[in-house]
């Protein structure tokens, strides 16, 4: 369920980029990013975790729900769609704001 939000149904074969590639591999514990799934939706989430055997990453939302567990060839895949890009903790703030205006307007 969770990859094929994140995902689709199924990963494409090709290799994500070399740049989005060191981009994700990069990504480190709190650093937030700004996600978006195959249907657009957006989602503020901060690197909460990195596994020392797999290297994939945890991702989770400001309560800290676990939003996705992904390696870092997905991750770089998503940046290279454009469906993940990385951000200041300024910028989460905002972008959380805009949802709750954008909740409240209905």
């Amino acid at each position: 369920e969770e990859a094929a939000q994140w995902f689709g149904a199924a990963e494409p074969p090709l290799a994500p980029p070399t740049d989005a590639l060191a981009r994700a591999a990069a990504l480190a514990v709190g650093d937030w990013v700004q996600l978006r799934d195959v249907r657009g939706v957006e989602v503020m989430a901060k690197v909460a975790w990195i596994s020392p055997m797999t290297e994939r990453r945890l991702l989770v939302n400001r309560r800290g729900v676990r939003v996705l567990a992904a390696s870092v060839e997905q991750l770089a895949r998503m940046a290279g769609e454009g469906r993940l890009e990385q951000a200041h903790e300024r910028a989460a703030v905002e972008q959380a704001m805009h949802q709750v205006r954008q909740t409240l307007q209905g």
